[in-house]
């Protein structure tokens, strides 16, 4: 049985990330309108994670909405809109999960 050993070993050249951003972005596909293109990235893997996340579960999903202006939709696909998130690993095991996930800001580009 394999175990998975969490090493904290911190130096200059491999640093362990415990607090990192990410985005979202959400855009029409330039090709096919009923399409979007949906970039997902951060500074490193803890913020592209908190991104990835933030964008697939439907309670984040729900307070990115409740973020955005009232006006806007997150389900237009006419729109390009941005969404900062930040993750926070875990204290326990330096891992992300649900809970370290935070919305930050949103909004649209015009």
């Amino acid at each position: 049985m394999l175990s998975l050993v969490s090493i904290e070993i911190v130096t200059k050249e491999h640093p362990i990330h415990t607090l990192d951003h990410g985005i979202i972005i959400p855009s029409p596909h330039p090709n096919y309108p009923n399409r979007i293109v949906l970039i997902m990235a951060g500074a490193h893997s803890l913020g592209t994670a908190a991104g990835c996340m933030a964008a697939t579960r439907s309670s984040l999903i729900r307070e990115i909405q409740s973020v955005l202006p009232q006006k806007e939709d997150l389900a237009d696909k006419s729109k390009t809109i941005w969404v900062l998130v930040q993750g926070k690993a875990s204290e326990k095991d330096n891992l992300l999960d649900e809970d370290g996930v935070s919305i930050l800001r949103a909004g649209t580009y015009d």
